[in-house]
This record gives C-alpha cells, structure tokens and sequence, in this order.
C-alpha cells in the first residue's frame, strides 16, 4: 500500500480534473473529413477507377473487348451513346474514353460521364 504522503499529492491532481470547466464547443475542429461534418467519400474523386472494367471496341453487347480499366485511373468521357432498339439490339448507354466504348453500368457509379451525345 502507498503511503498517504502519495495521496496528499494525487489529492490537488485529482481535484483539478473533477472541477474542470467543459471547452466551448466553437473552439473544437472536426479532423479527417476536411471539417465539413460530410462522409469521407465526397472528397474524393467520384471517377476515380475502384473496380476494374472493359472497354469495348463499339458500343453494342456483341462487340469485343478492348482491354481493360486500370484501378487508381480517372474515368474520362468525350461522349455518350445511348444504343436503342432500331438495330435490334437494346444495350444501353454507352460512354466514348481515348480506350474505347464503356456501358454505363460498368463506369464509376457515382461519376457522371460526358453530357455530350456522340455523333456516329
């Protein structure tokens, strides 16, 4: 057991801990999501590549594929194509990238891609 000279100097410690006035909350700083109270995600690049997908040589379900996306790549788009039923074949949209054609399901889920409409 301690001897009581340890607690006479653990009593002034103890003390100033249990009357301690609370800080402001406005001198607080939110720290790892920029202090904007927001989810980490929305600071980051909403076309960054996180899972990897095809590209095609043209944009139809038919086509074969090109290659494949790099992961930490950034999704770009000079257009879109939205591929209808006049050719027999319903495939969807689909976005032109310098690698060749992508399905709008396969891109960046929360990337929106070119507004622009491909001329062909």
């Amino acid at each position: 057991m301690k001897s009581p000279i340890h607690a006479v100097f653990l009593l002034p410690l103890a003390f100033s801990i249990a009357t301690a006035a609370p800080v402001e909350d406005s001198s607080l700083e939110a720290r790892g999501n920029d202090g904007d109270g927001k989810n980490y995600q929305t600071s980051q690049n909403p076309c960054q590549v996180r899972v990897s997908y095809p590209y095609y040589k043209f944009p139809c379900a038919s086509s074969p594929q090109n290659g494949t996306s790099i992961l930490g790549a950034t999704f770009t788009s000079f257009c879109f194509y939205e591929n209808g039923e006049e050719y027999g074949e319903d495939s969807g949209k689909w976005f032109k990238t310098p690698r060749g054609w992508v399905r709008d399901e396969d891109k960046p889920k929360r990337c929106d891609g070119s507004t622009v409409e491909c001329v062909i």
